[in-house]
């Protein structure tokens, strides 16, 4: 029963750390975006 507990654990820090990887990604490409219309032209060219 213990393992079933850690288990579930484990499950949910998993997916706790994907979505702040994920929300890192997004921030980062929303300060790239930011970066490119505050002063100049140039296109952003994003490659995932």
């Amino acid at each position: 029963m213990q393992q079933l507990v850690q288990q579930k654990a484990a499950s949910a820090w998993m997916a706790t750390r994907a979505s702040e990887s994920e929300k890192a990604k997004l921030e980062m490409l929303a300060r790239m975006i930011r970066q490119q219309s505050d002063g100049t032209d140039q296109q952003a060219t994003v490659t995932p």
